[in-house]
């Protein structure tokens, strides 16, 4: 299973990957990119690790060999940065672990998301939830949701605040936006597996409720007939002739 890169999982590889086997990979995350870390047999020496994966916003993808596994983090949290016209962000994998307000520290995830009335009156949300996301989860999420978009928060436990009174413009529908890391401090109190179980349980039918309007007024659906009118040439010998042929 794939997992976030966290200075916790680096210090981890930093104790291990000299001692594992060739051929041997791990999973992870690293802002958009979906990657994967390997030890390399004896006849790339004297690389010794390799990193692939790809873009998960884009079709770019990344293959390097590495002689160290402090090299390949450092080039992994420098966004591969190859271009010595531009400044790396870390002189050295310290660094990048030592920064506390930097992509290995975010061991939270902020959620977002919109609210939009039928009169495209926007009120956006953001909270934040203990802990990493991972892809897979992230996937279940965004496969559970209306059209790939749609999804009604207090299903799932999540706020749903509008304009404060209800208006006929009002509607139980909120649009996914998205995830990302964060070290901000959690604001509502569930975990990555309840949340993702409670998008999945919601996708066997999200339940619309609509509250009464300010002035006690609820939607009803309603057949409404409608009378076209257009204007024709008929010929005929009189205009009372012509209105008979025209029905």
């Amino acid at each position: 299973m794939s997992r976030r890169l966290t200075k916790e999982l680096v210090l981890q590889w930093l104790k291990e990957a000299d001692g594992w086997e060739a051929g041997h990979n791990e999973l992870f995350e690293y802002k958009h990119w979906s990657l994967g870390i390997h030890k390399e047999d004896d006849s790339y020496q004297p690389f010794t690790f390799g990193v692939a994966g790809h873009h998960k916003g884009t079709a770019e993808t990344i293959c390097r060999r590495y002689r160290s596994i402090e090299e390949a983090m450092l080039h992994v949290v420098n966004g591969f940065n190859e271009n010595a016209n531009v400044r790396n962000p870390y002189a050295s994998l310290d660094e990048a672990m030592n920064d506390t307000l930097g992509w290995l520290a975010r061991v939270n995830t902020k959620i977002s998301y919109l609210y939009r009335d039928a009169d495209n009156y926007k009120v956006r949300h953001e909270v934040v939830i203990a802990g990493s996301v991972s892809e897979e989860q992230e996937k279940a999420i965004e496969d559970s949701l209306d059209e790939g978009v749609y999804f009604i928060p207090s299903q799932v436990g999540l706020p749903d605040d509008r304009f404060g009174s209800v208006t006929a413009a009002d509607h139980p529908w909120f649009e996914w936006v998205g995830i990302e890391p964060t070290a901000d401090r959690p604001t509502l109190h569930v975990t990555a597996e309840e949340l993702t179980a409670k998008f999945v349980d919601a996708a066997n039918g999200w339940t619309e409720s609509t509250d009464a309007t300010a002035d006690g007024l609820r939607p009803y659906s309603v057949t409404v007939r409608e009378t076209l009118s257009r204007s024709v040439i008929i010929w005929a010998d009189s205009h009372e002739g012509g209105r008979g042929k025209g029905g």
